[in-house]
């Protein structure tokens, strides 16, 4: 169904409001991603209304702002077709942003890269270089989260270490209609040997209970089972604690304080005489974390309310909850719930010089700004800065630490007033601070 709000008179837009308004009572919707495209800060303001007027009934729906980068080229691709087929270019570029808010990673992986539009200078890098970083980029964040075999895309599965485009459809292909029930089953596919198993076994998970190896689950690698079942023997515990959520926890609280030297004649025991200490501690981390998503320690999105800031509501020194959506050499823009982004000149980004801007933030990173001073025209972009507190901690900091020191900061800081409602990551702690936050 396509709503039009903006394309006729004051008649139009009320009925598209009642037709959204009832689509939201019957669908049970609880959050809407919304393109930040062309219109779609009008949207936004249609749908703040709708949900003004829904009152009580509509009070715990939020919204979100999705970029559309890579939609429009992705909506024409026969991929896109065969994927949610007798639907028109228009629906699968909306149904791109939708699935984009629900698992980025698995729909982005299905744009080419330059598509996206990353980066100042992209067009002036040489095609074969700029292809082949993207795509290594690519693949390491892949790797680093890690696949679902059982569910995962052509587009994503091809994006593994050793696997290429023929074997990622030779997987989903040979498929069995209950999933494989184990790494190990991928031997009997077409095309995938000793070798690309040996490569790819470990960034592949299956993670359903009734997996015939509950290691399967995890990040720990085939040829490490042995290492993994004796450690957790030496803790009196056995791969069955994989199988049940409480199992796990129980598994987290037992490995937190163990060092990863105090088990390296365990793992040599076991044939892992080749991990180290620093792949014992890896192995660790992997049982530690069994089915938890690396990505969980990183902020959500920004979620807003029915609530949206004007103008004529921001004060001077107001705490404001945005997110950055572009970096330039001279600062960044940043979101905070308005009709035109605001701006954090490189000057206001610390206490102390600042000469990249991308040391301090980085695109769709969720913090808090203060709002410094109105502009002459409206049309002008607003002035902030970031929260002292937290721009304090990027001063001599590194671009890697300073994202870690911000996010661990944002966890701490008071909730300021606002236009929305975001989920922050966990404060760092231990290797196990993810589930304790959780559990809390």
């Amino acid at each position: 169904m396509t709503i039009n709000p903006h394309g006729g008179g004051l008649a139009e837009a009320d009925a598209a409001a009642r037709t959204l308004a009832e689509l939201l009572t019957r669908l049970r919707i609880t959050i809407l991603a919304i393109g930040n495209g062309t219109g779609g800060r009008e949207t936004q303001e249609f749908v703040a209304r709708v949900l003004a007027e829904g009152g009580a009934e509509f009070a715990s729906i939020r919204m979100t702002m999705v970029s559309e980068a890579g939609a429009s080229v992705l909506s024409v691709t026969p991929e896109a077709a065969a994927s949610d087929p007798g639907l028109d270019p228009a629906a699968l570029g909306a149904a791109s942003i939708a699935r984009r808010l629900l698992d980025p990673l698995a729909e982005l992986v299905r744009i080419d890269p330059k598509a996206l539009g990353v980066g100042l200078y992209q067009h002036d890098v040489a095609p074969k270089l700029l292809e082949a970083e993207l795509d290594l980029t690519v693949q390491s964040v892949v790797c680093r989260v890690g696949v679902e075999l059982n569910s995962a895309s052509v587009a994503l599965l091809r994006r593994v270490s050793g696997l290429s485009l023929k074997s990622a459809q030779n997987i989903v292909d040979s498929r069995p209609s209950g999933g494989y029930p184990s790494r190990a089953a991928l031997l009997g596919v077409k095309g995938i040997g000793p070798k690309t198993f040996e490569q790819a076994a470990g960034f592949l998970r299956v993670s359903s209970d009734g997996a015939i190896e509950p290691l399967d689950g995890t990040a720990v690698h085939p040829e490490a089972y042995g290492a993994a079942r004796a450690i957790l023997g030496e803790m009196g515990l056995t791969t069955e604690a994989l199988r049940s959520a409480e199992g796990r926890e129980g598994l987290a609280e037992a490995t937190d304080g163990v060092t990863a030297p105090a088990m390296l004649g365990t793992a040599a025991l076991a044939g892992g005489g080749d991990l180290g200490a620093m792949g014992v501690e890896q192995l660790l981390g992997a049982l530690s974390a069994a089915r938890l998503d690396a990505r969980d320690e990183l902020p959500g999105p920004l979620l807003l309310g029915s609530k949206l800031n004007k103008l004529e509501d921001l004060e001077l020194g107001q705490v404001l909850d945005g997110v950055v959506r572009n970096v330039a050499p001279f600062g960044a823009f940043v979101d905070v719930g308005m009709k035109n982004d605001g701006l954090v000149h490189i000057s206001e980004m610390s206490e102390g010089f600042v000469s990249d801007p991308m040391q301090v933030c980085f695109l769709a990173h969720p913090t808090h700004f203060s709002h410094m001073s109105h502009p002459t025209f409206s049309h002008i972009s607003h002035l902030f800065s970031f929260r002292s507190d937290a721009a304090r901690l990027c001063r001599s900091a590194s671009t890697g630490d300073c994202r870690r020191d911000q996010h661990g900061e944002q966890a701490a800081l008071a909730e300021p007033q606002g236009h929305g409602a975001r989920s922050g990551p966990p404060a760092e702690g231990s290797r196990h601070s993810r589930r304790r936050d959780r559990r809390a």
